[in-house]
């Protein structure tokens, strides 16, 4: 189960539970804060177990790039980035 709140065109939160039959309650929550005209700058976290993230992100005309780090628990810092395509654009 989740939720997105807008608080205006540069800042939306976002926050998420989550439930498997072999652990609690899972919590997540997420922020993102549009910096400048296409470049966006995001945090989150989540428990059980604990888990931080950020990250940053950059709209082209058709493409996004995102490039973020996580820290997990049992693993430590994990980077990772996306490259995403939009066939059509929103409206």
């Amino acid at each position: 189960m989740g939720m997105k709140y807008r608080f205006s065109d540069l800042v939306f939160i976002c926050a998420e539970a989550e439930k498997n039959v072999n652990y609690f309650i899972r919590l997540k929550t997420g922020v993102e804060y549009k910096a400048m005209n296409k470049f966006y700058i995001r945090g989150g976290c989540a428990t059980q177990p604990v888990e931080y993230s950020f990250g940053c992100g950059y709209k082209f005309s058709s493409f996004q790039l995102d490039l973020g780090c996580a820290y997990l628990q049992r693993l430590g810092w994990s980077p990772h980035f996306s490259l995403s395509y939009q066939f059509q654009k929103e409206e």
